[in-house]
């Protein structure tokens, strides 16, 4: 019988629905709302994505399987994500091989169905996932079966590869291999740490622990903090260094809120943290603010910065998630004042906050304010007149720096208005300062505060000149009101 050879197809190794996203220059998908997320299936599981824009998902259950691209999350958040379970694993990605996620939130993230899936984990999930996770937190209720085998973890239930520089914070559970970074570990865990505020179940015996489950591979500098009983690592078959698990207190111990804990943590530029009030956070998720100072300037005698400026944001803030303080610092060359913020004692008391910076800026000079004192005036009687007597030799206080300012001779004083009363307004007249004009630019003169009373005691005058008078017989008083003779003896009637 004669034999027949087919021949060998080429076929693709993978094909995909269409897909509608854009690439940008550099080649990656870009995702901005939830419906572009559901595309990456379609556009390939072996492509590279970025996050444009932060993401709140609707009820659609999500996951991909098989990832092996790039997902950047370019410091953005997908909010309330529901994990769809396959084959028994809920995670991002279920069984991701040698893909690479980073810089990348999930908040309010939960399975679709609730104890459903034996592997759970935030990123990646099911038995076998690999490649490098880095810069990525997740925050939400991650609770898988309460039977059979499984492995569950805040950011893998079981990875071969890297995971460093994470973090999880919320509800991961299951019945066995349970951490709260990574169920099983093989791979190595570092710089991360998790808050699991899952209660074990009494009837469960797991491999449990505050940062992995069973530990296969290497762990360092990691910490973890739990509800239950436990150390870092539920049961141990590789190494583990440097990493602590603490019990029964997720956000009440004092130690995690200091940087010192952190042992080899890159605090300033990976991680932030505000000592005695967060624990730490990744810096990619937070805005910059830019800070310097409004309403300030620098006197110009004493050369001080004057009190009562604020702080002037680069943009909108929330000023309610924001601590601690700063020190201005000015320094002046050729005369010219340049100020700077010392902004490391400002922090913000939550991960979607901000980190702070500041830049030189121009800081204005304030004039020097002169006063006049040795000046007085004369009370006087009424005369109908705003006419002031000045009393005392005028003194300039103020002037600094051996300025040749002065002050010119006064040419008058009048009161406010010429009826009588105590204690009313005076003002100078005629006063100025004598001096260099850019001398002058450094000063401003306060008018001084002068009063004097004008009397009345009854006293004849005559009436304003406004007064028109058609009888002789009609009398005013010294206010130029009309009044009867029986309501005063010392009244004479002037004629216009």
């Amino acid at each position: 019988m004669k034999k027949y050879v087919l021949p060998l197809l080429a076929l693709p190794l993978a094909s995909y629905a269409a897909c509608d996203l854009t690439k940008n220059a550099a080649g990656e998908y870009e995702i901005a709302k939830f419906a572009d997320l559901l595309q990456v299936s379609d556009c390939g599981v072996d492509g590279d994505y970025r996050l444009t824009a932060d993401i709140v998902a609707d009820d659609t259950p999500f996951s991909v399987s098989m990832f092996s691209g790039k997902f950047h999350g370019a410091g953005h958040v997908i909010k309330n994500l529901k994990l769809k379970a396959s084959f028994k694993a809920a995670g991002l990605f279920n069984n991701m091989s040698e893909g690479y996620v980073d810089s990348l939130g999930l908040e309010n993230v939960a399975l679709d169905e609730p104890g459903m899936a034996n592997d759970v984990g935030g990123i990646a999930a099911g038995f076998s996932n690999s490649g490098t996770i880095k810069q990525v937190y997740v925050k939400g209720k991650l609770v898988g079966s309460s039977s059979g085998s499984s492995s569950a973890g805040g950011i893998a239930s079981s990875f071969s590869g890297t995971i460093e520089d994470c973090y999880f914070d919320g509800e991961v559970g299951g019945a066995d291999n349970i951490g709260g970074i990574v169920g099983t570990n093989s791979g190595t865990v570092t710089r991360s740490y998790a808050h699991n505020t899952w209660d074990l179940l009494s009837s469960a015996t797991p491999a449990w622990g505050a940062i992995v489950g069973t530990n296969e591979g290497s762990i360092s500098a990691s910490y973890g903090a739990s509800n239950n009983g436990n150390t870092a690592v539920g049961s141990e078959k590789g190494t583990t260094v440097k990493s602590v698990g603490i019990t029964n207190g997720r956000y009440d111990k004092k130690e995690m809120k200091s940087a010192a804990f952190y042992e080899g943590w890159t605090f300033g530029t990976t991680w932030l943290i505000a000592e005695e009030y967060t624990t730490p956070m990744l810096r990619a998720f937070m805005k910059e603010v830019v800070v310097t100072a409004k309403n300030v300037g620098i006197e110009y005698c004493t050369q001080k910065l004057n009190e009562g400026w604020e702080l002037a944001y680069s943009e909108d803030v929330d000023e309610t998630i924001i601590g601690g303080g700063v020190n201005l610092k000015a320094s002046i060359t050729d005369g010219v004042a340049k100020g700077i913020l010392d902004v490391s004692g400002l922090f913000s008391i939550k991960q979607d906050g901000y980190w702070f910076s500041s830049k030189e800026f121009d800081i204005p000079a304030l004039k020097a304010k002169l006063t006049i004192e040795g000046l007085s005036v004369e009370d006087k009687d009424f005369d109908g007149t705003t006419a002031a007597t000045l009393k005392g030799e005028p003194k300039l206080v103020g002037v600094c720096n051996d300025d040749a300012v002065s002050l010119a001779p006064i040419k008058g004083a009048e009161f406010e208005s010429a009826e009588s009363g105590k204690n009313k307004t005076v003002k100078l007249v005629g006063l100025e300062l004598v001096g260099d004009d850019k001398v002058l630019a450094n000063y401003e003169l306060e008018m001084p505060k002068l009063a004097a009373s004008i009397n009345d005691n009854n006293a004849i005058g005559f009436a304003p000149k406004t007064t028109v008078v058609k009888s002789s017989s009609k009398m005013y008083n010294v206010r130029g009101v009309p009044v009867n003779k029986k309501d005063a003896k010392h009244i004479r009637t002037f004629a216009k």
